[in-house]
């Protein structure tokens, strides 16, 4: 619902009238965990899960897809039906196989049972109550079907996350795409704020506009795709960046450095951006698409007869592609090929460059894995800047130092003045 609250607070608004014979039900299969269904069922007062008898010990348990045991795939001598086929339960109390004839009458025997605190009984009664269930627990579907339904989309992230929302109910999360704010933390480096690197090799900036500020993040970078940031901020406008463009940083070698390209997104103020641009060598405006026909980035041009910027170079970036690499590369241990930050990086830029995650969009062909911010209206500025810098690192040939013998001394990146502007990108022009 553009430019409204979302669909169940406008369905709550209409209980108002209602206060003290309302009642509220809620129903849906989870996405992640920033759904507003799944933040019902963890902010409930009681959260209940179906509970069965164990044939075998008695034991009440709760199915869970840990509990599936399946034949191992050696030398590959198996296919996923056979495999599928040896799938039986195994009871967390006794260990005891749970095969399928056993289910109709655990099912008639089970009973809903609070988990919430430790199941600690409640002085007055639950004002919410949410309620969990998953295909384990279905008369139609068999241990067989679930693990061949495993089995058959585990290699692919939208089919696996379409397994875990609606086979499981449970919220989805891309492992090796997930980021939080301590992750940032342990990827925080040595050096302090303004401090460049020793392995660094040059610096590049990306610039996120809006309506009444600006934010900035300049990266160092170095081979393997290794990148600082070094410095971050938030400023009033856009004629307060170049103090920070223009200034000279230095490593402990002593070594001088300037930002080599800074990429100003457009999106907003487009005028006021393109203007800027055509003012400064180092500047170029930049426009993010979350597909690009395979491509990292792409450059354009802009045109606008009879501006000064007619004809500049305009960068078309794959946020995408960016923001799996910033995702990917926050996993690798802080050194060569890891996405690092300065020692004295705060906690909002460690919240906004963590503050998406992957999530499957759409149904049939026409699903498929987008970013997203984990909650409403989060901010991401500092994620949209990382992205910039990245895509200007690669610009200026940031993959060609992975080739560097160790002890060679490190190339100068190509430098470029107003005049040769626009020559310089004619590699890239397409």
């Amino acid at each position: 619902a553009k430019g409204e609250a979302s669909p169940y607070n406008l369905a709550v608004e209409r209980t108002k009238t209602f206060k003290y014979s309302r009642k509220i039900y809620t129903c849906s299969t989870p996405t992640h965990r920033g759904n507003y269904v799944w933040r019902l069922h963890e902010r409930a007062e009681e959260q209940r899960y179906y509970f069965v008898p164990c044939p075998h010990c008695g034991e009440y348990i709760r199915l869970e897809w840990k509990h599936i045991k399946f034949a191992p795939n050696e030398e590959n001598k198996l296919t996923n039906r056979e495999r599928a086929d040896t799938a039986v339960y195994i009871c967390p109390e006794c260990g005891c196989e749970i095969a399928d004839r056993d289910k109709p009458k655990m099912l008639n025997g089970g009973v809903w049972k609070n988990i919430k605190d430790g199941g600690a009984e409640k002085t007055r009664r639950a004002r919410s109550v949410s309620f969990h269930l998953n295909s384990l627990y279905s008369f139609f579907v068999s241990w067989s079907d679930v693990a061949f339904e495993y089995l058959e989309c585990r290699d692919d992230p939208e089919m696996y996350q379409n397994f875990v929302n609606s086979w499981l109910g449970e919220p989805w999360e891309d492992t090796k795409l997930t980021v939080s704010a301590d992750l940032v933390s342990d990827r925080q480096a040595p050096e302090p704020r303004f401090t460049v690197p020793d392995w660094a090799v040059f610096l590049t900036a990306g610039v996120d506009v809006q309506q009444k500020c600006v934010y900035f993040d300049i990266v160092a970078w170095g081979p393997g795709i290794t990148s600082q940031s070094i410095a971050h901020g938030q400023l009033l406008t856009l004629d307060d960046i170049p103090q920070y463009m223009n200034a000279e940083y230095y490593s402990s070698d002593g070594r001088r450095f300037v930002v080599v390209l800074c990429l100003i997104d457009s999106g907003d103020q487009t005028d006021m951006v393109y203007e800027f641009c055509a003012r400064y060598d180092w500047a170029l405006p930049a426009k993010g698409y979350s597909t690009l026909k395979n491509n990292d980035f792409r450059i354009s041009n802009i045109n606008r007869v009879g501006k000064l910027y007619n004809g500049m170079p305009l960068v078309l970036v794959n946020t995408t592609r960016y923001k799996d690499m910033i995702a990917a590369k926050l996993h690798v241990g802080n050194g060569v090929g890891s996405c690092m930050v300065h020692a004295d990086c705060d906690e909002d830029y460690k919240k906004q460059i963590t503050s998406e995650h992957k999530v499957a969009e759409g149904s049939g062909t026409r699903r498929r894995l987008v970013w997203r911010t984990k909650t409403i209206n989060a901010d991401n500025h500092f994620l949209d800047c990382r992205v910039y810098a990245s895509a200007g690192a690669d610009m200026r040939g940031i993959r060609g130092y992975d080739n560097i013998a160790e002890g060679e001394e490190t190339p100068a990146p190509k430098q470029y003045n107003g005049s040769d502007k626009e020559t310089w990108l004619d590699g890239w022009k397409m």
